[in-house]
């Protein structure tokens, strides 16, 4: 399981702002911190980190003045990827791979997707 800490970078006000995540439809708001995390080679650092190389294509501006980013996947797994994000353990809602094996393999697939499976 990942380990956290919030590094001076991730402390720093540009990456600790607010910004809000489209997944598909569904509006997730959260700080660009909670995104990066310490895990340097996942989907997010590589999209918003400090040494990113790519252009995170903001797509809009909400009424508060956030940032939208859009992101093609599926927002009903993106709330379990958010949530393990900000909490760090795999999130209650999940059940056990007996009870739920079908969403098990979904998040499996998210988890690969994000590079959040080390």
């Amino acid at each position: 399981m990942a380990t956290f800490s919030l590094s001076s970078t991730s402390r720093h006000p540009r990456f600790d702002t607010i910004i809000g995540l489209d997944v598909s439809g569904k509006l997730f708001y959260c700080r660009k911190s909670t995104l990066l995390g310490e895990n340097t080679t996942s989907y997010f650092a590589a999209r918003f980190g400090p040494d990113s190389m790519m252009d995170p294509q903001r797509d809009r501006i909400d009424s508060n003045d956030r940032e939208i980013y859009f992101i093609d996947r599926n927002p009903e797994l993106f709330k379990h990827v958010i949530e393990y994000l900000r909490m760090l353990k795999l999130p209650a809602g999940l059940g056990t791979f007996q009870q739920n094996p079908n969403l098990w393999r979904a998040m499996r697939d998210e988890a690969v997707f994000y590079a959040l499976d080390e």
